[in-house]
């Protein structure tokens, strides 16, 4: 490098390239689940996760538009593991019941896992918002083990049953219902 541009890069406060982070969305992620999980959604800004990362508020800004969209991709990371997994182990199941109560696990372990973001009021708003503009997503992602288990049974109408089912599945969960009362009406419609 010549001279000149030592001596301009290293003039005070100008750096050859910005300071960079290691896993920074990760970091703030983590960071955000750790203020949820301690302190509540209400609580949580994005200054605070800039301070608990030891980082600028505009690097946080950097990844995430807002505090909005920060929880809203933690709760689609978090999704995304739970879902992949119910894929992964419904390929072995034969029974569409067994993978009812598959997802049933997954959907009650996500809002469980979440816990922090539901107990606010302002949270569960912003969270109904959100499922409703991709409720026919989430009902798709739950209905597509479901249609695989109702295909290898050889059950009739298999794409309206597991759509059904995963309508059943998606809304009386996050509602708090128990699987016993769920299963009890579901399991009626898997009879050959």
């Amino acid at each position: 490098m010549n001279r000149f541009i030592k001596t301009v890069f290293n003039a005070k406060g100008v750096s050859p390239m910005p300071k960079i982070i290691e896993n920074a969305e990760e970091l703030l992620l983590n960071e955000a689940k750790r203020q949820i999980d301690e302190n509540g959604y209400d609580s949580l800004t994005v200054r605070s996760i800039a301070r608990g990362c030891n980082i600028g508020l505009g690097t946080v800004y950097n990844y995430f538009g807002s505090k909005e969209d920060l929880v809203a991709c933690l709760l689609l990371k978090n999704w995304r593991v739970r879902i992949t997994r119910a894929y992964s182990l419904a390929q072995e199941i034969e029974d569409p019941m067994e993978i009812v109560e598959l997802l049933y696990g997954e959907i009650r372990d996500f809002m469980l896992e979440n816990g922090g973001l539901f107990s606010s009021d302002e949270a569960k708003k912003e969270f109904k918002i959100a499922v409703g503009l991709r409720h026919a997503m989430l009902r798709e992602q739950i209905a597509r083990p479901i249609f695989g288990a109702c295909v290898r049974g050889g059950y009739e109408n298999a794409e309206f049953l597991s759509k059904f089912t995963a309508e059943a599945v998606l809304h009386w969960t996050v509602e708090g219902a128990e699987y016993g009362e769920i299963s009890a009406v579901l399991s009626k419609l898997f009879v050959k």
